[in-house]
């Protein structure tokens, strides 16, 4: 079969042996029903999930060719420990958008101009995130980078030390220790954000309050449940720098982990743009 014939017929192929293999459970009375049979028809569901893998491998592999091209550098081989975890996640992805992703990395790895921009690390925190989670954080970082960064003393910033993110550095050289930052603002901010990529039922600006409809607040709350439990995730990935500054409450700011996670998701930069 044609390779491209494969990654056409793919997940036909994988919903088909999912279907066989919840329609005939193996137990012990089934096998002896079917005798030697039973073994054929495992096998034969096993190859169809192998088939619809390879299918997503061969799409990773031609994306990521051609964000190479695009961005006009000769690709360079991929460390195997990296290359196997990367075939591995995006043999499973389903969803197209976070499949982009899992190439971006490869051609990213593969770029000669950028050594060790992709950790193995990646693989295991893109792996783990749902389409709703990376949609949320594309925009964050989308907001965070049309923001012009602030240079400037973290003391002059009223940034009380935390030892986490950006300011992991000793008290005493807080003082002195000049940084760029870029301030995506306070919770509810974020909570509107999430709400202006339609993560939630009602639009960010609609004022819910105790005169709204019993199922309009229960729906409300249910959107900041959720959101609450996607920022405990991000903050679990590792995505956030959380910190309290003396007047203005606390603010969010992307971890330098998150900065390079979420570049590396993205397409590499043509070499010389247009």
């Amino acid at each position: 079969m044609d390779p491209s014939e494969i990654f056409r017929h793919s997940a036909d192929l994988v919903k088909a042996g999912s279907a066989v293999g919840m329609a005939i459970p193996f137990t012990a009375v089934v096998k002896k029903i079917l005798g030697p049979a039973a073994d054929e028809i495992a096998e034969r569901v096993r190859d169809e999930i192998r088939i619809y893998r390879y299918g997503r491998q061969l799409s990773l592999l031609k994306k990521a060719e051609q964000m190479a091209v695009d961005a006009g550098f000769t690709p360079k081989a991929v460390s195997t420990k990296l290359l196997f975890s990367l075939l591995e996640g995006a043999s499973l992805e389903e969803n197209e958008d976070l499949h982009d992703k899992w190439a971006a990395l490869l051609a990213n790895a593969a770029n000669p101009d950028a050594e060790g921009s992709v950790r193995p690390s990646f693989a295991d925190t893109l792996k783990l995130m749902t389409p709703e989670v990376a949609r949320f954080l594309d925009a964050v970082f989308s907001k965070a980078s049309k923001q012009p960064a602030i240079t400037a003393k973290a003391s002059e910033l009223g940034i009380e030390y935390t030892g986490k993110g950006i300011f992991a550095v000793p008290p005493r050289s807080m003082r002195i220790r000049t940084v760029t930052l870029s301030d995506l603002g306070n919770y509810d901010g974020l909570f509107n954000l999430f709400g202006q990529i339609g993560a939630t039922v009602f639009p960010p600006d609609t004022l819910i309050t105790s005169s709204s409809l019993p199922e309009e607040i229960a729906q409300d709350e249910l959107d900041r449940q959720n959101f609450a439990l996607i920022m405990d995730e991000l903050t679990r990935f590792q995505m956030w720098s959380i910190e309290r500054g003396r007047t203005s409450g606390e603010h969010f700011y992307l971890s330098s982990y998150a900065v390079q996670f979420l570049i590396a998701c993205h397409p590499p930069e043509p070499i010389n743009p247009s």
